[in-house]
């Protein structure tokens, strides 16, 4: 452990003239994670409203010359309050943590994962010089389809990279940490001095020194999940006769030669996959950890080892995960000692380097790392699979937009989800996901029009793989109601958004009720009748309270759209549960319980009105983390909603909600 004099530990925040003082801290950086730096601080000033720290850029130094790094604060709190001192804790994270702000539904056409990943930082305004791509010297098909399903942007980004084998690092410049994006070993840097091992297990304050590092061993399951085959319908790209290959990239692409030739585009990206599937598999396989108290250790960088007493050890690891842990404990000298003690109590543990034996008021620096042999190709683990897609979806058939002549309606039609009714069509992808019908009347299907509904399933629970099982069954007494947007015909939509300057036509023999708080309109071959109000303009809609408005009663049906037979005496509970799943039910503590019961002979699940509103405030704070169980099915609450309910259902639920 370093308990060099010399080594200080500040915060400098932008625009802040508080007098702060850094006393602990613990810090991660990992290869294709977002370093996070949890920092406490005290002060004898008057309390700050921590909320006003937010978002701010800070600059935290715990190196030797001013080495540090930078970043803005995503969380801070005000932990204790005492007589005459404050305890804060603040969180520094990169800029790209802003991508985890909130979890969206989106469909993506013919981008490759690299354009994937320039869309995403785009959209959330980072700079074209805050991340390079470097040595990407592997080949990467355009998806023709590639859904974000109720992700956020950052672990969408994440699960791209895992899959694909693309690992991303910081680079801490002197200005702003520049994100940087690779495939190939050569991109990581080696450190300029070596790490000498301490034989002698006493530590110099003024010296960088390695204390511990070996590979542990163990009889272990397999951590990389089941692979799912992407599927790519793509067309087959020759290579020029006089291609050469890159002769230097330590990963070369793959594009070598077999008995008939090149390989094709596909087949190459096929086997690049699978090389990097063994690759993940054997740094998974490698463990091998270490501690010191050099302070400028980055995750990928490669450190050169000496003066260990394995042999095999003195050699050139590429650091993959770094836990950095300080404390300046000496800084509460002085102060109450209920406050010393309250605060002391507050702090985050120390690593199992950290020498307990010093007694609790231990000053000083340690860091706890994980390396691989240099010269192997670091491959990330799955810890973001695809999203399980395990429910039914009602969808819209849209205008085919594909240019391929052979695509044969029977087989594959263009859909909309009622999760995409923010996106554009007429936008830069100028398409809608194109899904494979795989039912019995796929004939029928193949000659639907557009607007009409259909339900959706989803091959292997796979969101890029979604296929049409069957139309959505109309009841006997519905009417024939023809919907015209924009020439476009939608068959009895939920409900329909109109942008500016839209048209919307509506045809039906047997007339139309068009219904607000005040009046009824109703529209028939003989004319037009105003029921209620005087006029529709009699009186000024009046304001009512959240609490008064009327939600409605969940129903579950056999279908999903409110169709078929109602489910009655089913029993239901409504969870809340960030992964969705039967197989995680028991492991759910009572407080994730939010409702259950019995449906009643109807389907409805027999909410009274104070649940209904309490419901709804519930799904405001989670949207995305609640859940519907009944028996066999766990359906997400927000794809219900989009499924089931009327715009007008969903805004009354997000006013009761805000």
């Amino acid at each position: 452990m370093c308990k060099d004099p010399q080594m200080p530990m500040t915060l400098a925040i932008a625009d802040c003239q508080m007098d702060l003082h850094v006393i602990s801290f613990t810090g991660l950086d990992a290869l294709n994670e977002v370093y996070c730096f949890d920092i406490d601080l005290i002060s004898t000033d008057a309390p700050l409203d921590p909320a006003s720290l937010l978002g701010r850029r800070a600059f935290f130094c715990f190196g030797r010359s001013g080495q540090g790094l930078r970043g803005q604060i995503h969380v801070a709190e005000q932990l204790y309050t005492g007589t005459g001192l404050t305890h804060y804790r603040v969180a520094v994270m990169p800029e790209l943590q802003a991508l985890a702000r909130c979890r969206k539904s989106r469909a993506y056409h013919d981008m490759s994962t690299p354009d994937l990943i320039r869309q995403l930082l785009e959209n959330h305004g980072i700079a074209s010089d805050s991340y390079r791509f470097e040595h990407l010297t592997g080949r990467y098909l355009q998806r023709p389809l590639c859904v974000q399903y109720a992700e956020t942007d950052l672990h969408f980004l994440q699960r791209l990279c895992e899959e694909d084998g693309i690992h991303f690092r910081f680079e801490h410049a002197a200005l702003n940490p520049v994100l940087v994006f690779s495939d190939d070993p050569v991109s990581f840097p080696e450190r300029t001095l070596p790490l000498h091992f301490n034989r002698e297990g006493v530590p110099e304050a003024d010296t960088p020194q390695l204390f511990h590092l070996a590979e542990h061993r163990s009889m272990r399951a397999n951590r990389t999940g089941p692979a799912r085959q992407i599927r790519l319908a793509v067309q087959p790209m020759a290579l020029p006769e006089n291609r050469a290959p890159d002769a230097h990239a330590i990963n070369d692409p793959f594009e070598q030669t077999t008995a008939h030739g090149w390989l094709d585009h596909e087949t190459a990206c096929l086997q690049q996959r699978s090389a990097r599937m063994l690759e993940r598999i054997r740094c998974e396989h490698r463990d091998i950890q270490g501690c010191s108290n050099q302070a400028d250790l980055r995750s990928g960088e490669i450190m050169h080892v000496l003066d260990h007493p394995e042999p095999l050890l003195n050699d050139h690891w590429l650091l993959t995960e770094v836990h950095h842990t300080g404390r300046q404990l000496h800084l509460l000298e002085g102060h109450n000692a209920h406050d010393t003690a309250a605060v002391i109590s507050a702090l985050p543990e120390a690593g199992q380097c950290w020498p307990h034996a010093a007694g609790a008021m231990t000053d000083g620096y340690i860091n706890e790392f994980k390396v691989i042999p240099w010269a192997m190709p670091f491959r990330a683990a799955m810890r973001r699979p695809r999203p399980c897609i395990n429910e039914v979806h009602v969808a819209t058939l849209m205008p085919g937009l594909h240019d391929d002549a052979d695509i044969d309606p029977s087989t594959h039609r263009s859909i909309r989800f009622d999760w995409q009714k923010d996106e554009n069509p007429d936008g830069p992808l100028g398409r809608w996901p194109l899904a494979q019908v795989m039912c019995s009347d796929a004939y029928r299907i193949g000659h639907l029009r557009v607007g009409a509904r259909v339900l959706v399933d989803h091959l292997d629970n796979d969101p890029d793989r979604p296929v049409i099982r069957s139309i959505v069954k109309k009841n006997g007494a519905e009417q024939d109601v023809r919907v015209c947007l924009e020439g476009i015909d939608f068959r009895s939509p939920a409900y329909i958004q109109l942008l500016c300057n839209q048209h919307l036509r509506i045809e039906s023999d047997k007339g139309l009720t068009l219904r607000s708080t005040v009046a009824q309109l109703h529209l028939t071959p003989d004319g037009i009748v105003v029921s209620g109000a005087a006029t529709l303009f009699a009186q000024q809609p009046t304001e009512r309270s959240p609490a008064t408005l009327p939600l409605s009663d969940l129903r579950l049906t056999a279908q999903p759209g409110l169709q078929g037979a109602p489910l009655a005496g089913r029993i239901w509970y409504i969870v809340r549960m960030p992964e969705p799943g039967l197989h995680h039910l028991a492991r759910l503590a009572r407080e994730h319980f939010l409702f259950e019961g019995t449906t009643d002979e109807q389907g409805y699940l027999g909410l009274s009105e104070a649940q209904r509103h309490r419901l709804a405030k519930e799904y405001h704070l989670t949207p995305h983390d609640l859940h519907l169980f009944y028996p066999g099915q766990c359906v997400g609450l927000h794809a219900y909603f989009q499924q089931n309910w009327t715009h007008q259902q969903l805004e009354t639920l997000r006013l009761c909600g805000a």
